[in-house]
């Protein structure tokens, strides 16, 4: 029995938790809302867990969203 020469690829951390349809959701809703009203839309609608800003705009910047900084004008 001979030993196999494959490199596994060991992710150190924690899991991503948002992936999939999940996260192209909180993605679209950034581009439509900003940070602050996606993550205000998203933590009335999953009652179970709540999204931190910081993980909003992760998700954000991996898929190319530029945001303004400070408040939309009304």
């Amino acid at each position: 029995m001979g030993k196999s020469n494959k490199v596994v690829e060991v992710k150190r951390g924690r899991p991503i938790v948002y992936k999939g349809n999940v996260e192209r959701r909180i993605v679209s809703l950034v581009k439509k809302l900003g940070a602050s009203g996606a993550r205000a839309v998203l933590n009335t609608e999953e009652a179970t867990a709540t999204i931190s800003m910081p993980t909003v705009l992760k998700l954000a910047a991996k898929h190319g969203v530029t945001l303004k900084r400070g408040r939309r004008a009304a």
